[in-house]
């Protein structure tokens, strides 16, 4: 069932190829800057004083030709540090192997959090820590009777969660 790489991608992701009919499992909403967040960049408080912008920051960085000498000077506009984003992951379970691919997305959520999420990551910047997670389920019955999902586990940070704890 899980052989190769290309294959689990698949099964998380799903296929677009017409030979196939990988389901997607994995929905990833769209990610806005907490609320908090925003106020205190609007007032440029503590962390947030140095914003050019509302919401974001200039960094100027340089590169040099080594065989003219030539610098060549940018500035990227970035995200600061600091930034805190709320979303949600959601993944449908279509049967009993898929609990095998919940785990597989934890590892990779971990293994992004050693790395860096975007461009520019040897430079420091992309760097990026879950928090505030909360684990539900929502079974068909749930939407039958139009009912919240269950929640599972609450915990601070991803290091916090043993995937084999939970029982989806």
């Amino acid at each position: 069932y899980f052989e190769t790489k290309p294959v689990l991608k698949a099964y998380i992701f799903g296929s677009v190829a017409k030979e196939s009919d990988f389901k997607t499992r994995l929905i990833v909403r769209d990610a806005f800057l907490n609320n908090d967040i925003v106020r205190q960049m609007r007032e440029k408080t503590d962390d947030f004083e140095k914003l050019e912008l509302d919401y974001t920051e200039g960094k100027w960085e340089n590169t040099i030709d080594r065989l003219t000498s030539t610098a060549n000077p940018r500035q990227l506009e970035r995200v600061p540090a600091g930034a805190k984003f709320d979303f949600s992951i959601i993944f449908t379970s279509y049967d009993e192997a898929d609990k095998k691919l919940v785990k597989m997305l934890f590892e990779g959520m971990q293994l992004l959090e050693d790395d860096y999420l975007g461009g520019s990551g040897s430079r420091g910047y992309g760097q990026i820590v879950f928090k505030d997670i909360s684990i539900s389920e929502k079974t068909a019955e749930n939407y039958q009777k139009h009912e919240p999902a269950n929640e599972i586990k609450t915990k601070p940070t991803l290091d916090e969660i043993d995937i084999n704890e939970i029982d989806l």
